[in-house]
């Protein structure tokens, strides 16, 4: 995280009230300054992948993160289920290198199971091709890095289950 980063993350967590005003004129800072980074990089998304730069996913649920990459294998794609309250959001990139995933700081507390996404941030790969970073600061301190080509987003409902007169409007029979 360049923005974002866990130290911050933490010093805004302080006991110290004066520790934590001057985390937050900091933190005031870095949103300034990634606004004016993304501004600069957005036209440089594919039309495709900008819906990714508008979201924010701040205390989303993840619910899903697959292809599991802890089996040091490349995949193609990578799909991200986040969910709030009763909306979904599937994040389905087309990557470009494997993802890569930062341990927290020792300072973090990993205390409770559910992971949460707290805060992201999209830059150009300096790698010189036509790809993008996406880093993601999870609950549990995990950074994410995920290197891309394209990202479509989408959002849905789930405040029911979907019925038969449903899927039948939805899909033709054979």
């Amino acid at each position: 995280m360049r923005y974002f980063t866990p130290e911050l993350y933490l010093k805004l967590q302080s006991a110290d009230e004066q520790s934590v005003d001057a985390a937050m004129e900091e933190w005031e800072k870095a949103i300034q300054a990634y606004e004016r980074h993304l501004e600069t990089i957005k036209t440089q998304l594919p039309p495709v992948s900008r819906a990714i730069a508008q979201m924010d996913f701040h205390d989303w649920s993840l619910l899903m993160f697959s292809p599991n990459a802890a089996d040091g294998t490349s995949a193609a794609e990578l799909i991200i289920l986040l969910q709030q309250a009763k909306e979904i959001a599937v994040l389905s990139y087309s990557l470009t290198r494997v993802v890569e995933r930062f341990n927290p700081p020792p300072a973090w507390d990993l205390s409770g199971d559910q992971v949460y996404w707290l805060y992201d941030e999209l830059d150009v790969s300096a790698d010189g091709t036509k790809s993008f970073t996406h880093r993601i600061l999870l609950s549990d301190g995990t950074i994410v890095l995920v290197n891309f080509s394209s990202c479509r987003v989408r959002k849905t409902s789930s405040d029911r289950a979907i019925s038969h007169a449903d899927l039948a409007s939805l899909i033709k029979t054979a």
